[in-house]
């Protein structure tokens, strides 16, 4: 048979009643201010991509073919267009600017 104090000392070492199953109190402070920073740095990154949302164009003429199906799923998300309508209009607009760059070109060796 087991006494009182062999019970009480089982009791303390019992997992459910002590809470020992749980996160230490450090640990669960130092995930909620990693989860706060987390949710700061989320909120700055919106804000900036806010401000510069009108460089989405510059970006298009200096990048190159994945800043265009960047693009394309914008255009896609923002016009509910299919991808090959996106695809046959980034073509196009392509297309006509290396006709307007080749003529020019042109231009410029007459003179």
């Amino acid at each position: 048979m087991t006494s009182a104090r062999d019970r009480a000392l089982t009791s303390l070492w019992d997992p459910r009643r002590t809470g020992s199953h749980l996160l230490p109190v450090r640990r669960r402070e130092k995930s909620s201010k990693l989860l706060l920073y987390l949710l700061w740095l989320l909120a700055v990154l919106v804000v900036v991509d806010l401000q510069f949302a009108q460089l989405h164009v510059l970006v298009l003429v200096v990048g190159g073919e994945f800043v265009q199906l960047i693009l394309a799923g914008e255009i896609m998300a923002s016009r509910r267009m299919t991808a090959q309508q996106v695809v046959g209009m980034l073509f196009e607009s392509q297309s006509d600017h290396d006709y307007e760059t080749d003529s020019a070109s042109e231009a410029e060796e007459e003179v």
